[in-house]
């Protein structure tokens, strides 16, 4: 996996929702808090689109934010606790991207402009709209490596943040319409897992799922407002341009690495097509929290996601994403995964839930 950090650290709104729940547990703020810096009146109420415009302020740093759930997992002693916590991340919570997703159209509508605005969330993962007659639903894939202490915890926590979010539409899921899949391998507690989301739960998958039945995507939000919804998504879009994260160096690069699928650029290629010299691209690339090598794996990886899901064979996938030979795109792909090419397009090819 891309040893890719965050382009935004994330805001202390995430932590104040997470405090909440543990406050109605019976936990008091100094030990959530302990050895944090982080203090509680700190969490006055504002926004995450703030942090955005703000740049630095009431943003945390990975470490503090990884403090603090380190903290909820020892006070707690229970490995579940993130699903308690993502009970507290309502649309509510996203601010102007709360108000797009609750405004939008249809669920399929909601999931797309949360895959948009990603990192104005406060997730770890990559989000991805699911609408096929394979599967439907929304898949979550690591950005980056986190700690094995806390992968659980993430999972458990964004998924029932999504849950939590999509039943104010009115949704109802069950075991006739529902699947989870889950990266972790807490197997042991599958009865509380089902119990929690009402519905089949798979362990040890490479990726984070909720796969649906394909109807439900088109479900109608009860507060649906197609010109409310566009307006605050063009808020987001200002808010990320104003933040520099749209248009940067980072997307740049991107550009320049899938316009030649098969070819990708080398380094000195693309620095050369930015007028600037290697070690300024960089420079400037670890500013934004990636490097180069990183990038391109992270090309290569949704491509091949994309490919695998074709029938093409892996080693005209393997040739696509620049490799000599398949042995070593599928020594990549699983380093990427954790699974090989073939058992991920098997797996992709079974999940339609019903």
């Amino acid at each position: 996996m891309p040893q890719i950090k965050p382009l935004l650290n994330h805001h202390l709104v995430g932590i104040r929702g997470a405090l909440r729940i543990m406050r109605s547990l019976g936990y008091n703020d100094e030990d959530c808090l302990q050895g944090t810096g982080i203090q509680a009146h700190m969490l006055e109420d504002s926004s995450v689109s703030e942090a955005v415009a703000n740049k630095n302020e009431k943003v945390i740093s990975l470490d503090q934010e990884f403090s603090f759930y380190r903290n909820l997992l020892n006070i707690s002693k229970d490995p579940l606790i993130g699903l308690k916590i993502g009970e507290a991340f309502r649309y509510e919570s996203y601010g102007l991207l709360g108000y797009a997703m609750m405004s939008a159209q249809t669920l399929r509508d909601t999931i797309a402009i949360a895959a948009d605005f990603s990192v104005l969330t406060f997730t770890h993962f990559t989000i991805r709209l699911l609408d096929s007659d394979e599967a439907a639903g929304v898949a979550y894939t690591l950005k980056y490596e986190l700690a094995p202490d806390l992968l659980q915890l993430y999972c458990d926590r964004d998924l029932e943040a999504a849950f939590t979010g999509v039943k104010t539409s009115g949704i109802e899921f069950n075991a006739r319409n529902t699947i989870v899949r889950l990266m972790h391998t807490d197997d042991r507690n599958r009865h509380r897992y089902e119990q929690y989301f009402n519905c089949p739960v798979e362990f040890g998958h490479h990726r984070n799922e909720i796969l649906v039945d394909r109807s439900i995507l088109d479900h109608r939000s009860p507060q649906r407002d197609r010109l409310a919804s566009e307006y605050c998504q063009a808020q987001c879009k200002r808010l990320l341009s104003k933040f520099g994260l749209q248009g940067g160096l980072v997307e740049q690069v991107r550009k320049i690495l899938v316009a030649r699928p098969g070819s990708f650029p080398s380094i000195e290629e693309t620095a050369s097509q930015l007028n600037m010299s290697i070690r300024t691209l960089r420079r400037n690339l670890t500013k934004e929290g990636c490097n180069f090598q990183g990038l391109l794996d992270e090309i290569r990886q949704q491509l091949a996601q994309e490919y695998l899901a074709s029938n093409m064979s892996i080693e005209r996938i393997a040739e696509l994403l620049g490799y000599s030979e398949a042995a070593n795109f599928s020594h990549a792909f699983k380093r990427w995964s954790g699974v090989s090419p073939s058992h991920f397009r098997n797996n992709e090819n079974h999940t339609n839930v019903l």
